[in-house]
């Protein structure tokens, strides 16, 4: 019997996100908004989308260090500069 593994995000019978980067996200399963448009749930992209997270509101960002979520941290909505300078982009899922 085959072991079921956390998915990743996004809809499972849309197939996830492939890799997390941005065209894996944009008009397959999201759509980028702007800092302003941002609502709790949509995914943030770090600068060098080498990191996503879960914008949480109020200009914070939850992340977690795995899939297996070994440990999770809040951060600024450019990830605190961690992933490197630039704006970091952010996607509402489509329904």
């Amino acid at each position: 019997m085959a072991e079921l593994a956390p998915h990743p995000v996004g809809h499972p019978l849309r197939g996830g996100v492939a890799g997390f980067g941005t065209d894996g996200i944009r008009g397959r399963v999201g759509t980028q908004v702007s800092p302003a448009q941002a609502r709790p749930g949509d995914i943030v992209v770090s600068p060098g989308q080498s990191h996503v997270g879960i914008y949480l509101g109020e200009g914070r960002v939850l992340s977690n260090s795995s899939s297996r979520a070994a440990f999770r941290w809040e951060s600024g909505l450019n990830f605190d500069g961690f992933y490197g300078s630039g704006q970091s982009r952010i996607y509402r899922l489509n329904p």
